[in-house]
């Protein structure tokens, strides 16, 4: 490109019918045969945090390329024998940072696994608790046993958005508990 131009410094292309980043994850060539070992798939949000686990020894992690996490990556991970899928993103509540994910986001995917044939159980589906402001690629590096920990207790997504919203509401009150059913309902009512 021309250094010259105005222009973005990386362009995200759009879905063709030869690449669609949402029915994508990245480098599951090679962390295909560990998910099926293992039977636990780690979905990570960037390319460098999935290199650096590839690196460290890690290698049932793929990305989710940069884009928001579809239930198809969720479900194109099931065909590789993975019984359980972490999501171990910097989970911020807002997701308003690079590399992280929101709590509307996970809420969003849980309605969506619900509501779609994918054939996975929400139960499945795990959100891992990194250290606060760390992303995979700084804990992998900095504290392996850390990330071996984080993903041995992800908690089932539910649960996860339950303590999220438990936490965010004084549920000492009466207004902090109507406050929290409020938030928590809608999560609620995609559970079978």
């Amino acid at each position: 490109p021309d250094p010259d131009s105005d222009g973005p410094k990386y362009l995200n292309s759009p879905a063709t019918p030869l690449f669609d980043k949402s029915r994508t994850l990245y480098p599951l060539d090679r962390a295909k045969a560990a998910i099926r070992k293992s039977g636990i798939a780690v979905i990570v949000e960037g390319y460098t945090d999935a290199l650096m686990a590839h690196q460290a020894g890690f290698d049932n992690v793929v990305a989710s390329l940069g884009t928001a996490l579809t239930p198809g990556q969720v479900a194109l991970l099931t065909r590789y024998a993975a019984k359980k899928i972490v999501l171990a993103y910097d989970v911020d509540p807002a997701g308003e940072r690079a590399g992280t994910l929101g709590v509307t986001a996970l809420e969003q995917l849980t309605r969506q696994l619900a509501a779609t044939d994918a054939g996975v159980e929400l139960d499945e589906v795990r959100v891992a608790r990194l250290p606060d402001g760390k992303d995979p690629d700084e804990v992998i590096r900095e504290a392996p046993d850390a990330w071996r920990e984080a993903i041995r207790t992800a908690a089932p997504i539910v649960e996860y958005l339950i303590e999220f919203h438990a936490r965010s509401a004084d549920l000492r009150t009466t207004g902090g508990r109507a406050r929290f059913i409020d938030l928590i309902l809608p999560t609620l009512r995609t559970v079978r």
